[in-house]
């Protein structure tokens, strides 16, 4: 792949990158590579804890989704690195510029 497409290719990891950390430290804790979900804490009535219980369920569920992706971004931008990016593991063959636009 031509150097210009990889440097391409690595200013919009870079920029997911930096887009899905923002995202989780907004429902989640950093605490070293991992993110620990908020708990919301919004008062002792009953209708206050069911509403505390089920945003924390969302955080949870959005975090594990963020994480995946975050981690995902992350070997890419490993793959840049090495000079791999853009080349099927299993087959070394070239993954299509669309395929890695999509993504």
């Amino acid at each position: 792949m031509e150097k210009s497409k990889v440097q391409h290719f690595k200013e919009l990891l870079l920029g997911e990158k930096e887009r899905l950390e923002k995202e989780l430290g907004n429902i989640a804790k950093q605490k070293g590579k991992k993110f620990t979900p908020f708990y919301p804490e919004y008062g002792n009535k009953d209708e206050e804890n069911a509403a505390e219980i089920s945003e924390y369920e969302l955080h949870l569920a959005l975090d594990k989704n963020l994480e995946k992706l975050l981690t995902d971004v992350i070997k890419a931008l490993a793959k840049i690195e090495a000079e791999t990016y853009g080349h099927c593991q299993n087959c070394d063959e070239e993954i299509p510029i669309e395929r890695l636009e999509a993504f």
